[in-house]
């Protein structure tokens, strides 16, 4: 493997539209930008928790491991993507290579579009730990909402290459992105608080029987009892410590009904 200080160019992955006027070569110019401009902070973001472990909405971003765009080939819009890497990846114990960062990418972006499958996701809990998998994924939606501007106006699918292997995105993931339905029936779960927000009372929440973590906002007149379980349930979680409370909420789910974030109501400590 390359020394943590080597930096070494891997090509091989591509970026590619189709349908529409891109089968022609041709794109709305303002789509084209805010498409890349979605793609490129989601793989920011991606690459950002593989070297540090940790989940960055803002930049800067890494100067070490990064995708870089180069000149398109003629005759349709696509983009060869140059994958810089020359930093280490903290925690993994080894260097980051083309087509390990192109996987786990692929995965957390088929998470964050409903196209992945449990399998999947439990194939990677050695490098993201149980629930940040799931931030990670929605640390993306926004910017792929944005990538997928193009869709149904210059371009029906958009491919991300990487050799045989590739990531699709079209009017099914679009709407995948921009669509949810509130459920008001109010669910009972067992729950881990991961993050909390003091300012707009929202944070991240493990639930039991999803298996997967989600983002929540406090209901409108949630209890002292509520606050203080979730301080506990977040203040064991930060002590590795067994952080498990009973919460009562109500969801948004996705269009294939699976939880996509959820208000939470009310929360209590468990009795032994």
């Amino acid at each position: 493997m390359p020394a943590a200080s080597e930096t070494k160019m891997q090509d091989g992955w591509k970026l590619k539209y189709d349908g529409d006027l891109s089968s022609k070569g041709l794109m709305d110019l303002s789509l084209a930008g805010e498409s890349l401009s979605g793609f490129g902070i989601s793989f920011n973001r991606v690459i950002y928790y593989l070297e540090h472990q940790k989940v960055r909405y803002k930049g800067p971003y890494s100067e070490q491991n990064k995708v870089l765009i180069s000149a398109p080939h003629k005759g349709s819009v696509e983009y060869d993507l140059a994958v810089l890497l020359s930093g280490p990846a903290a925690g993994l114990g080894y260097n980051l290579t083309s087509s390990f960062v192109y996987d786990f990418i692929k995965s957390v972006f088929r998470r964050a579009t409903g196209q992945d499958s449990p399998d999947e996701v439990k194939s990677w809990e050695r490098v993201a730990t149980k629930g940040t998998f799931d931030a990670v994924a929605d640390s993306v939606v926004d910017p792929l909402k944005r990538a997928h501007a193009p869709i149904g106006y210059s371009a029906n699918n958009i491919y991300i290459f990487n050799g045989p292997a590739s990531v699709q995105f079209n009017g099914d993931t679009k709407s995948f992105l921009e669509e949810e339905v509130f459920d008001p029936v109010s669910f009972e779960d067992i729950a881990v608080v991961n993050s909390m927000n003091g300012n707009n009372r929202s944070g991240r929440v493990y639930l039991s029987e999803e298996e997967r973590g989600v983002s929540y906002i406090l209901g409108e007149e949630v209890s002292d009892q509520t606050i203080d379980a979730l301080l506990w349930s977040h203040s064991q979680y930060y002590r590795r410590r067994d952080a498990n409370i009973a919460i009562s909420y109500r969801a948004f789910r996705r269009p294939d009904g699976k939880v996509k974030r959820v208000i939470v109501d009310a929360a209590a400590m468990i009795e032994d």
